[in-house]
């Protein structure tokens, strides 16, 4: 069996290797690097620097299916945006119309409303935007963070929604803190991952 170096010609005669971890004539000496059986994978490491489990993984590759997942949940959580800006687009209209039908003046909770409504929009939106930049761009360590920060955020609002007890708020905090949970778990893995490898 021979196992190319690592332009891809190979070194002995014979049937071409399994995948697994192999020198690569032309690295380093003491160095290994992945095959995948027909071509080398990333780049080389310290051979015998990991645990024998690991030494047979395969370099983790970033999934497209995170950058699926990090759209589903931007949608997902610019819905609730989006309503709270045209609340606060027709926000007079609404309070205007409750003060005389209540005959409660509310003038010192509207300014409350409306500082509160535009810090979680613009909030909400810098989120957002950083888990998607760190996710469509690769960067494992960032996508960890940023979905860390929503995770706990979507925590908080899904206990918030268990307390209020409306069925379609649980079930839709519910949603989104599956969809960002999954996204955090599986960008913390690949990080460590990533990690592992190039250490």
């Amino acid at each position: 069996m021979s196992v190319p170096d690592n332009s891809g010609s190979s070194n002995e005669g014979g049937g071409v290797a399994a995948p697994g971890w192999y020198f690569a004539q032309g690295d380093p000496p003491g160095t290994e690097r992945y095959w995948n059986g027909q071509s080398w994978d990333g780049t080389y490491r310290a051979v015998g620097a990991f645990s024998p489990s690991a030494a047979t993984a395969r370099p983790e590759r970033f999934p497209t299916g995170a950058k699926t997942l990090v759209w589903v949940i931007t949608v997902l959580k610019a819905i609730p945006l989006l309503l709270i800006g045209i609340a606060l687009a027709v926000f007079d209209t609404i309070v205007d119309e409750l003060e005389q039908e209540t005959d409660i003046d509310i003038a010192d909770e509207r300014n409350v409303f409306l500082i509160v409504g535009f810090l979680v929009i613009i909030v909400g939106a810098i989120l957002l935007a950083g888990q998607i930049r760190a996710v469509t761009m690769e960067k494992t360590r960032q996508a960890v963070i940023w979905a860390g920060i929503i995770s706990v955020i979507d925590v908080v609002n899904t206990g918030s929604a268990l307390l209020d007890g409306e069925p379609f708020s649980i079930g839709i905090a519910g949603l989104v803190l599956a969809a960002q949970g999954s996204l955090f778990w599986w960008m913390l893995r690949l990080d460590r991952a990533r990690a592992a490898s190039s250490a």
